[in-house]
């Protein structure tokens, strides 16, 4: 069985009736360009912000785990100090 992560609900609807595994991967708080495209400010200090590199790694893991492993759905937040 494949695994498929996707991060919007419309997906699970389009896969509904699919027999992948989808994984929902919910990340808020990561470096990224799609900040500044959503809000249309600059991230005021980006060294507190996750690095995406690291969520990357994150995502690659859990698509390797054995297949016996379900993981449906993960949320990601920064921690603020």
């Amino acid at each position: 069985m494949k695994k498929h992560l996707y991060m919007k609900k419309g997906c699970r609807r389009k896969w509904r009736n699919d027999r992948r595994q989808k994984i929902q991967f919910n990340v808020g708080g990561m470096n990224t360009r799609m900040h500044t495209k959503w809000t249309g400010k600059e991230i005021e200090h980006p060294e507190e912000w996750m690095n995406p590199a690291d969520i990357a790694d994150l995502m690659i893991y859990i698509l390797k785990l054995p297949k016996m492993i379900e993981v449906s759905e993960i949320t990601i937040n920064r921690k603020v100090v």
